[in-house]
């Protein structure tokens, strides 16, 4: 059985053992060698802070239409992260942690304080058209850029811990976007009459069309490579890149970027690429439907909804394999999610 699982210590014949602990005139207690161990940095407990600032400008247009443009910023100051302590340098290997040779320890060793520091700038534009005869629009497009150290705050590590590279962690946020767009309609289709009473009238009056359709850039990802020639512990390897970066394909049927433009680290060094460096597919989804509303008694009415998910069927492919060593570095093995679908509903008010 596994020593991390669920196990009995003893016997209730037995009793509870005689607890051993350090002798009353030791001025420290000695801390397993391999077990990781945390504590807050009592000198970086300082409540962090986040500073926003925006500027926005409307303008009414023909046709009920009205645009607004705006700049919105953020900065995060002092996020709360975990540092490895007992790293080890550039060929230092296992024994030359910091925590090694004096006290033999080889686990991690953590300590928690506000380390992190992020920001976000974007161009945010907006075009509205109120429900009026019948239709509404709204569409909306960012250009935005967020880098950090870290995609959260907390209960979080960051790659690099050495202060000689610590730098190395500010780069894109893996949630980082840099284009994205919807586009979101309401249209009362203009067919039937009030108060007719044919069939054809019965059957096309009151019925809704509507849609949404989104489109973004890719995600983020780090390139990573072997660590045996580098020899340390707690930051990441990069590769290499030694070639233009060229997009061959989706990924799929061929690499997403040629894999001939990276290469691994075979010298006592960090690679030249960075984290999240390099982008990942986008995607684009369009979702449609049609409800018809039927009056009944009072207030209460029933609605007929056919809806589609993802009409177009296409992929959302994930990001690229990104390890250099790995047999399918560059491509995509994954996906996230999107297939078609459609249902039916009623929806009954009152």
């Amino acid at each position: 059985m596994s020593l991390n699982s669920w196990q009995p210590y003893g016997t209730l014949e037995a009793g509870i053992p005689e607890f051993t602990g350090p002798a009353s005139g030791q001025a420290r207690v000695p801390l397993p060698s391999a077990t990781t161990m945390r504590t807050p940095d009592p000198d970086n407990v300082n409540r962090g802070y986040i500073q926003s600032w925006n500027i926005a400008l409307e303008r009414r247009l023909p046709f009920d239409m009205s645009v607004n443009a705006a700049y919105v910023g953020t900065k995060t100051t002092r996020g709360f992260a975990d540092l490895e302590l007992n790293v080890s340098p550039a060929g230092g290997g296992e024994q030359g942690r910091v925590f090694f040779k004096p006290f033999g320890r080889t686990a991690s060793t953590l300590l928690w304080g506000g380390i992190l520091k992020a920001q976000y700038h974007s161009m945010q534009l907006q075009l509205t058209r109120p429900f009026k005869k019948g239709l509404l629009i709204r569409g909306a497009y960012t250009l935005g850029k967020t880098l950090n150290m870290a995609d959260q705050d907390g209960w979080v590590g960051v790659l690099y811990n050495s202060p000689d590279v610590f730098d190395r962690n500010y780069g894109p946020a893996g949630f980082d976007r840099r284009h994205s767009f919807t586009l979101a309609y309401a249209y009362q289709l203009p067919f039937g009459q009030e108060g007719r009473t044919t069939l054809l009238n019965a059957l096309v009056k009151g019925w809704q069309l509507n849609g949404t359709y989104a489109a973004y850039t890719g995600t983020p990802f780090t390139v990573t490579a072997s660590n045996t020639s580098l020899d340390q512990r707690g930051n990441q390897q990069t590769a290499d890149l030694i070639g233009e970066l060229k997009r061959l394909g989706n990924g799929v049927d061929e690499p997403y970027y040629d894999p001939n433009a990276f290469a691994n680290v075979t010298e006592q060094r960090y690679g030249n690429t960075g984290r999240n460096q390099f982008y990942g597919p986008g995607y684009w989804n369009y979702n449609m439907s049609m409800f018809r509303t039927f009056s009944l008694h009072g207030r209460q009415r029933l609605q007929l909804r056919i809806e589609g998910f993802s009409l177009g069927n296409n992929a959302q492919w994930s990001n690229p394999v990104a390890s250099v060593t790995s047999g399918d570095f560059m491509s995509i093995i994954a996906t996230r999610g999107g297939a078609r679908n459609a249902r039916v509903g009623l929806r009954f008010e009152f």
